[in-house]
């Protein structure tokens, strides 16, 4: 009877940490992060935001940093991976450069900022994905941090000769793929959960035979 409620227990964790979402826009003990995404003019859209781009596509990034305590100063970082692929048109600052914001600065004082990005003419990442990556550091003082950081987008760069070939079949398809699995739902932290469980449990039935 133990054992087969062990097995329950297991297979209802496991199910429990594969299903339950991961939050996209970040809070911490300090402060609270969200994003927003636009292009063309449209509706801003919730990070994280998943668009199919081309290569010379503007489109805007907007941030809100919100104080929760009282802090000295805080870091914002936006951070893009491997090859590039955006490039800073206006902005406060360029990827990998750090903003920073000296205080004091109170609870509930709420920071703003907006950016506008392109995807790179020249880029050599195409029919891919290509994150962009808010990074904050929420500072008390020099020894009491807090951090949030998260993917604002991950926009597939799609082939411009590929799309005037295949239309805007090729375009759909690829929506409906990133829709359907946003990739941000499942994070490593479920992974290394999961694999962590199944161990625990592997070693269990090996003790009971």
């Amino acid at each position: 009877m133990g054992r087969i409620i062990g097995i329950f227990t297991v297979c209802f964790l496991l199910f429990f940490i594969i299903t339950s979402p991961v939050s996209c826009a970040g809070q911490c003990a300090y402060g609270a992060v969200f994003a927003w995404f636009q292009v063309s003019e449209t509706a801003w859209e919730n990070a994280t935001a998943h668009p199919v781009l081309s290569p010379g596509e503007l489109f805007k990034i907007k941030i809100n940093l919100t104080t929760t305590t009282d802090v000295a100063v805080f870091f914002l970082k936006l951070h893009e991976f491997g090859t590039p692929v955006y490039k800073v048109i206006s902005g406060p600052t360029d990827f990998e450069q750090l903003l920073e914001c000296r205080g004091p600065i109170h609870a509930g004082q709420t920071y703003s900022y907006l950016w506008d990005i392109q995807v790179r003419n020249d880029t050599q990442w195409v029919n891919g994905y290509a994150p962009l990556e808010v990074f904050v550091q929420f500072n008390r003082n020099d020894a009491d941090a807090a951090m949030v950081n998260f993917d604002v987008i991950i926009g597939f760069i799609q082939n411009p000769e590929i799309n005037e070939f295949a239309g805007d079949k090729n375009k759909s398809d690829v929506l409906q793929i990133t829709q359907n699995h946003p990739l941000c739902e499942v994070g490593m932290v479920k992974v290394l959960l999961t694999m962590s469980l199944f161990v625990v449990f592997l070693r269990r039935r090996r003790k009971t035979t």
